[in-house]
């Protein structure tokens, strides 16, 4: 009874090792490792044709100043370009109007209006967006082409600018997704964010 109890037991331990080698020759193993890249949005604003020297305020004057906005990075990008202006009251009140009618040449049909301007501590902002993604390379038209004071404007009012007017341009960018189809879009979930 211990001999076939013996052979019973040799016998299950062949049956399990033949089945572990027969397994290894049913099994495989394969890995693939995936590269992924950071997209690559990256801007500079330009003014080809400003002049830096010193340009002064003055009836009927135009001075040349067209900012535009270059994707330097690989990727295409929804673009917004903001247009500061300092001393708002003294201005508004010297051109007796609003000071976004300085701007000569603004392209509508290219930068539209991003909402309402914005006045803080005395300056106005105005903002834009560009019309369609910006292609990795390439540049947007210029908002606008010059700041024309009008000939009408009040001299004696204009030199309440406390020191000197500046006009602040900035832009931001946004890569371009899936689920953006405008630049409008695209920021205004950006701007909810915490």
């Amino acid at each position: 009874m211990r001999k076939k109890y013996l052979i019973g037991a040799l016998a299950l331990v062949l049956i399990v090792s033949g089945i572990g080698s027969s397994i290894a020759y049913f099994t495989s193993k394969d890995s693939k490792n995936n590269t992924f890249t950071v997209g690559d949005v990256s801007i500079e604003i330009d003014e080809p044709n400003w002049d830096p020297t010193d340009p002064v305020i003055q009836a009927d004057a135009q001075i040349p100043k067209d900012p535009l906005v270059k994707n330097t990075g690989k990727n295409s990008a929804f673009i917004r370009l903001h247009v500061k202006v300092s001393d708002y009251a003294v201005l508004k009140d010297s051109i007796n109007g609003e000071p976004d009618t300085l701007f000569v040449g603004h392209d509508a049909s290219q930068w539209l209006p991003a909402g309402e301007p914005v006045v803080e501590e005395d300056s106005i902002t105005y903002s834009y967006y560009y019309f369609e993604p910006l292609a990795g390379g390439s540049q947007t038209t210029p908002v606008f082409t010059a700041i024309h004071f009008p000939d009408t404007m009040d001299q004696v009012k204009v030199q309440e600018v406390d020191g000197e007017l500046i006009i602040t341009v900035s832009a931001d960018a946004i890569q371009v997704v899936e689920g953006y189809s405008t630049a409008a879009e695209a920021f205004e979930a950006f701007d909810v964010q915490p």
